[in-house]
């Protein structure tokens, strides 16, 4: 009689289990692909927040200077321009994603690709606009 309820014990448990495990790696595996969406959101506010802050100082002239506070995301690979476009390349399970905008001056950047808050200094120079930490 003993072994009985313990095997009907176990039948339950092991069932349980059995039920929880495919759901668990489910919410395991949306859990994973919400990191990278939200890294890629943070990624577009970043280049959009940069590009934004830089037509600003642009029309001003040099030497305009404002601050802007920027979030870098994780799992960032590069940050950096190429003429008139901003570019952050993100590491997603697909392979890396750019996020770009283009600007319609030169833009150069210098920022670190850790995630964090950084606070920049975006200044308009002759004929372009320089990114870089304050």
């Amino acid at each position: 009689m003993k072994s009985q309820v313990s095997i009907e014990y176990m039948s339950i448990v092991f069932g349980f289990l059995l039920i929880l495990t495919p759901l668990w790696v489910y919410l395991f595996n949306y859990s994973n692909g919400l990191g990278y969406q939200i890294s890629i959101n943070y990624a577009q506010d970043f280049v959009d927040g940069v590009r934004d802050a830089a037509e600003f100082v642009y029309t001003q002239g040099s030497p305009a200077t404002i601050p802007l506070r920027i979030h870098v995301p994780s799992n960032v690979v590069n940050i950096n321009s190429t003429g008139s476009t901003l570019s952050v390349y993100v590491s997603t399970p697909a392979g890396v994603s750019e996020i770009f905008s283009d600007t319609n001056f030169n833009i150069t950047i210098s920022v670190p690709i850790s995630k964090g808050e950084y606070l920049l200094k975006i200044k308009a120079e002759g004929g372009y606009v320089n990114v870089s930490l304050y």
